[in-house]
């Protein structure tokens, strides 16, 4: 009985991370293709901000190259981190609070070896009472910076 609870929880454990993805079809090096990753959040920072994931990313040829993945019906695989060669792409995001949640989208033109930081930015407005209301949820570019692979070489 005990080797099918961990089995399950293990599955279950899974079926709830995120993973880094890439797209690489002409298998150039890793230290040439971008990066691109969201804002890191603290725990208690996760109360006010919105955190991302990418579910989808797709070429100039609007072909799909990064999609989600579904894990046995116990959810699905996001991606925390993706590497994409040079290119301009639209990526589709999953920005949450944990209780609100938004799928923005933003056309980003990547250059290899660079690390482009996203981040979700919640707008709200004044609702009844004053009290503030989520009205829609977008990605922003906060910055780009050489990739963790280039820092390291040199």
């Amino acid at each position: 009985m005990l080797k099918y609870t961990i089995l399950f929880l293990s599955t279950f454990i899974v079926g709830c991370t995120t993973y880094p993805s890439t797209y690489n079809p002409e298998e150039i090096s890793q230290s040439d293709l971008a990066k691109v990753t969201y804002e890191k959040l603290t725990f208690w920072e996760r109360g006010n901000k919105f955190k991302g994931y990418t579910v989808a990313v797709y070429d100039e040829n609007r072909q799909k190259v990064i999609q989600v993945q579904e894990s046995f019906g116990y959810g699905t695989k996001v991606h925390e981190d993706i590497y994409l060669p040079e290119g301009t792409y639209l990526i589709i995001a999953y920005c949450t609070n944990n209780s609100v949640s938004g799928n923005p989208k933003t056309v980003l033109s990547v250059n290899g070896g660079n690390t482009y930081t996203l981040a979700c930015n919640n707008h709200t407005e004044k609702g009844f009472l004053g009290l503030e209301i989520n009205k829609s949820v977008s990605l922003e570019l906060l910055g780009v910076a050489p990739s963790d692979v280039n820092k390291k070489s040199q």
